[in-house]
């Protein structure tokens, strides 16, 4: 009996198969997502930020775009499971426009994020304060720079090399954290 019951689900199953997959041969396109490419990587804002930093700092650091907060921040390890997850959703909402990176090593020296001239309320800088709050306790400098049509190298060079000078070596920040993970 068990036999038959199973059989005759089988067979159901596969009619339900072969008859959606007529409905899809009869309306081809209609169960799809079209998706279709971006024709540029960079907005025009960033892209002529990009070269002002390029031209301000020259190849002396790996300049990286578009990147998730998640991929620039660590959680600390011994969060509980719900609470990780919840502030990793937090990280992987939140985007860089660039990052320096020590050429040599990639290791990460300071994000950059390029505000609208037309952010002047208090209400449009709320993510502000999470992004600041998160990377003041990482000791990773955040940079921002309003999006211009032009920007002076030097002034841009400066900014750039004051943020760096303010980053830690590695060594001392590894033993930071060792050392508030232990009074945890």
């Amino acid at each position: 009996m068990t036999v038959y019951v199973f059989a005759s689900i089988s067979i159901l199953f596969v009619m339900c198969i072969i008859f959606l997959m007529r409905i899809e041969a009869l309306y081809p396109g209609k169960a799809e997502v079209i998706y279709a490419p971006k024709h540029y990587f960079y907005t025009n804002s960033e892209r002529k930020f990009l070269a002002s930093l390029i031209r301000a700092l020259g190849d002396q650091y790996l300049i990286m775009g578009k990147i998730q907060v998640s991929d620039l921040i660590n959680l600390q390890k011994d969060l509980p499971f719900k609470k990780k997850v919840q502030a990793y959703n937090q990280l992987r909402r939140q985007q860089v426009d660039f990052v320096l990176c020590d050429r040599r090593t990639t290791r990460i020296l300071a994000a950059i994020q390029l505000i609208n001239p037309s952010t002047t309320l208090q209400n449009d800088f709320v993510g502000f304060g999470f992004l600041d709050k998160i990377f003041k306790i990482a000791e990773l400098p955040l940079l921002r720079f309003y999006k211009k049509n032009y920007y002076d190298i030097s002034e841009l060079r400066y900014s750039v090399q004051s943020a760096l000078e303010q980053v830690p070596d590695q060594n001392s920040r590894v033993k930071k954290f060792a050392n508030l993970q232990q009074s945890f």
